[in-house]
């Protein structure tokens, strides 16, 4: 499997490596994908979108935001933090995600 893609932003066709995303963002018809260095946007919606992302390393946290997992630095309560960034997550969603990381907890 490749481990990029290409978007058509400002009639360029950019490359995008999956491990520079943050996250993505839905706007509409539209997706704002933030990656290190800058944010594109583009005319895609996050659903279809999201068939292009390898699902082991992206999730659904929200319907308006799709994370890159291994970006995660935080979570806490029903909000994931990317960076310093702050994301929602819905309760279902958490459940889901805390069994997708590699998450420690204390055994009694």
């Amino acid at each position: 499997m490749k481990n990029y893609i290409f978007i058509n932003y400002k009639a360029q066709f950019v490359k995008i490596f999956f491990n520079e995303i943050k996250y993505i963002q839905a706007d509409g018809d539209y997706c704002k994908i933030f990656t290190n260095e800058k944010m594109y946007h583009i005319h895609s919606t996050l659903i279809y979108l999201e068939t292009k992302l390898p699902t082991e390393m992206f999730y659904r946290c929200h319907r308006s935001f799709c994370v890159n997992v291994d970006r995660i630095t935080i979570i806490e309560g029903f909000t994931i933090y990317i960076d310093k960034v702050s994301v929602p997550i819905s309760e279902l969603n958490k459940k889901e995600l805390l069994n997708k990381i590699n998450l420690v907890m204390f055994q009694k």
